[in-house]
């Protein structure tokens, strides 16, 4: 009974969830220089775990985020997976680097 409580708990948070909010709350502290390439948010254990990949284009551009990341109420827990060079052959966004990393989002 516990277990089957717990899924049902799991089901009712995802659906309560305000995804559009989350996304306002990212566009809101995100610095020129920087866009969203893929985003992967998902509930784990009472809160939500967000993968983001992000292009750059400069070291300035990518700190800001990162700051800004670390700085705001509702990110935490930001951690730097990967660093890559852009992929300079077609690379029509103007990205010099590609950042992937987590962080736990949550509104108070």
């Amino acid at each position: 009974m516990h277990d089957r409580a717990a899924f049902i708990n799991t089901i009712l948070d995802a659906r309560s969830f305000n995804w559009t909010m989350m996304f306002m709350d990212l566009e809101h502290i995100l610095p020129e220089g920087v866009r969203v390439i893929s985003i992967e948010p998902k509930q784990v254990a009472g809160h939500v775990e967000v993968k983001l990949s992000v292009g750059v284009t400069s070291d300035e551009a990518e700190l800001k985020f990162e700051r800004a990341l670390e700085e705001s109420k509702e990110f935490t827990e930001v951690k730097v997976e990967s660093v890559h060079n852009a992929n300079q052959v077609g690379n029509q966004s103007g990205d010099q680097k590609v950042v992937q990393l987590t962080t736990v989002y949550s509104r108070i």
